[in-house]
């Protein structure tokens, strides 16, 4: 591939990266201080959006897929979302007060990065029932009392 074919899917990922932090950092146009109402507004807002006739996932998980050449201009741009909207889970899981946060962030990672992926298979696949399952991963993680 050419490098300016490369520079310029690069600029793409950084464009479509403004925007998803956009999307996630205020779901529905709005601010959460709650960092469990944030998530699950995010999963929420996403999970009906991912079963649409037409949804194609998220574009910096298809680039890591479509690009497995770590050099890659536009596989390091998805690559490096990727580690950091996994610290942010891991920072929200932490908010909500988890036991294990990492943990927690993890599993709402894969259970997004899941949505992204079977959203594409059917309106009645798995994808719509990922607020569901957030809310049973935050509430079996979370400390009570």
């Amino acid at each position: 591939m050419k490098p300016a074919k490369k520079a310029a899917q690069a600029a793409y990922l950084r464009d479509y990266d403004l925007s998803f932090w956009e999307s996630f950092e205020h779901p529905g146009g709005k601010s959460y201080s709650n960092a469990r109402d944030h998530v699950l507004a995010y999963i929420g807002e996403l999970a009906p959006r991912a079963v649409r006739k037409g949804y194609r996932g998220c574009g910096l998980s298809n680039a890591a897929v479509e690009y497995p050449a770590r050099d890659n201009p536009a596989r390091q741009v998805a690559e490096a979302h990727k580690k950091v909207f996994r610290k942010r889970l891991r920072e929200l899981a932490a908010a909500m007060g988890a036991r294990q946060p990492a943990v927690l962030g993890d599993a709402l990672l894969l259970l997004i990065e899941g949505v992204y992926v079977t959203g594409q298979q059917s309106e009645d696949g798995p994808a719509q029932s990922a607020l569901a399952a957030a809310k049973l991963l935050i509430d079996a993680s979370v400390k009570t009392g």
